[in-house]
């Protein structure tokens, strides 16, 4: 199983990876038309925000796995480890809620805003909004995997080890 998340969590990478590349260089070949060309490109700027957007949801994702969101570590640090997983598995649970709500509420904005298209680009702005279930779905994920290592008691908020006060 190992193998299949060192798979999974490369597959995300390589993804933001992508997402950011492309960004740039969009952003870049916008610049350059601008003010060596005396141009515009009246589609990148929107593109360079939508996968702004996207690489900003699936980055929470990330971020997640690899215990990076902010927390208040020094609370939950004044209580004995057996006591600190539970405050960890609380909030492991709150952000399972949030996520789910986040998920079930992106499908119906998604599904509802297909038929508006985007200013620039004409794309239905559906697709930009699915951002949402998908990037709920892959922190749904990973919020499991660092639950499971809460409840194991092997790693706190911050993603380092658990230690008694």
């Amino acid at each position: 199983m190992s193998s299949f998340w060192k798979v999974f969590d490369r597959s995300l990478g390589i993804s933001v990876t992508i997402i950011y590349a492309t960004l740039t260089l969009l952003a870049f070949a916008q610049v350059l038309v601008r003010y060596v060309f005396g141009g515009s490109l009246s589609w990148s700027e929107e593109a360079v925000r939508f996968l702004f957007i996207w690489l900003s949801f699936i980055g929470f994702s990330i971020t997640m796995q690899r215990g990076g969101h902010i927390s208040v570590q020094f609370i939950v640090d004044l209580f004995p480890k057996s006591v600190r997983r539970h405050f960890l598995n609380f909030a492991d649970v709150c952000i399972l809620i949030f996520v789910g709500f986040f998920v079930v509420k992106g499908t119906l904005v998604s599904k509802v805003t297909m038929a508006n298209l985007s200013p620039a680009m004409h794309i239905p702005m559906g697709y930009i909004y699915l951002v949402f279930p998908i990037s709920g779905i892959l922190l749904t994920i990973n919020t499991l995997r660092v639950m499971v290592r809460h409840w194991k008691g092997s790693t706190g908020a911050d993603g380092q080890e658990v230690r008694d006060a």
